[in-house]
This record gives structure tokens, C-alpha cells and sequence, in this order.
């Protein structure tokens, strides 16, 4: 699925121009900033990632890995974490719902109108493999922060507390079992 708007040459140099400098301005307080590749926007897809991992610094930017944003743009968060290892300061552990995936992906369902129609759904209940992810954290060392969270519209049908008690119950039983 390809409904995010790409840039062109001119318009990612002047992005990465923008990024560089946040990261210098945060390096002088003796802070990298942290780039989350997302659905929907200027940095969403595995070449996008890559491209703006080899234009950024380390030292000017790490990177937050988004298990559903991931599945979402084609790529196995566990092969990201991986490669990108000694830059992972942060993850966002979010489940994807498979139908809605391939749904959105057969009509081009842009990200906005995708996450309407639930496509992140609680931890474990979705094609996020979280024991690869988690197996994966350990083989890497991964000692940085996660966050459970869970893309949706308020105008859809879905309760945020009982999504939010679920996910919790799936990391308790499964994640740090």
C-alpha cells in the first residue's frame, strides 16, 4: 500500500535540513530528539526509513520503532530493530488487525479512513508478533522505553478503556512473563 504523499529530492533535503538542525539545537542541552517512522506521512516506507537513518547523524537523531506502523508500511519490526539496533531509544507497541490491513491495502484505503475502520486493535489480537519482537529486544539489549499505544477515532466503534485493560493484560501474560 502506497497512499502516503512521497517528496521529492528538493522537498526531503529541506526536511532533513529541518531535522539536522532540531538535532543540533537539542545536542546543545544534551538531548537527541527521536525520529518515529509513521503511517501516513513523509517517512513511512522501509526505503524513506533507511534514507533518512544514512541523512541524520546518530548523534543528531535516534529512532523510535512502531510495531503497527511497521506491518503497516511492509516492514518486520523485528528486522528494523535489528538493523537499526544502536539507534532504538523508543518503541510503540501496537497491534494491527490483519483483515483491516488487507482491506485497506486492496482499496488503497488511505491511513486516516484505515485506523475509522480499526485497523489497530489491543496487543495480542492482531498479526504483530510479539514474541519475535520480544525475543528480538532481547537478542539486541534493548534497554531504552515502550509505550502501549493504540491509534483510533473517537468517532469509531471502539472503548478505549477496555482496549487499553486488554493490551495491558496481553504484556503482563505474555510480553514481560
Amino acid at each position: 500500500m502506497e497512499t502516503a504523499t512521497r517528496l521529492s529530492d528538493e522537498q526531503w533535503d529541506a526536511m532533513m535540513e529541518t531535522l539536522r538542525g532540531v538535532g543540533e539545537i537539542c545536542a546543545e542541552y544534551g538531548i537527541t530528539p527521536t525520529l518515529h517512522a509513521h503511517a501516513g506521512t513523509f517517512i513511512e516506507y522501509r526505503d524513506e526509513l533507511d534514507k533518512a537513518m544514512r541523512d541524520l547523524p546518530p548523534s543528531l537523531m535516534s529512532l523510535c520503532v512502531d510495531t503497527g506502523h511497521c506491518v503497516y508500511a511492509g516492514m518486520d519490526p523485528c528486522e528494523v530493530l535489528r538493523t537499526y539496533s544502536d539507534r532504538v531509544k523508543y518503541l510503540h507497541f501496537k497491534d494491527i488487525n490483519a483483515d483491516v490491513l488487507k482491506a485497506s491495502v486492496a482499496t488503497d484505503t488511505d491511513f486516516y479512513t484505515a485506523i475509522g475502520n480499526n485497523i489497530f486493535c489491543p496487543l495480542g489480537q492482531g498479526c504483530v508478533d510479539f514474541d519475535a519482537v520480544r525475543q528480538t529486544l532481547i537478542e539486541i539489549g534493548f534497554k531504552g522505553w515502550v509505550t502501549v499505544e493504540q491509534d483510533t477515532d473517537p468517532a469509531a466503534k471502539s472503548d478505549a478503556r477496555t482496549d487499553a485493560e486488554q493490551s495491558r493484560m496481553f504484556i503482563e501474560q505474555t510480553v514481560i512473563a
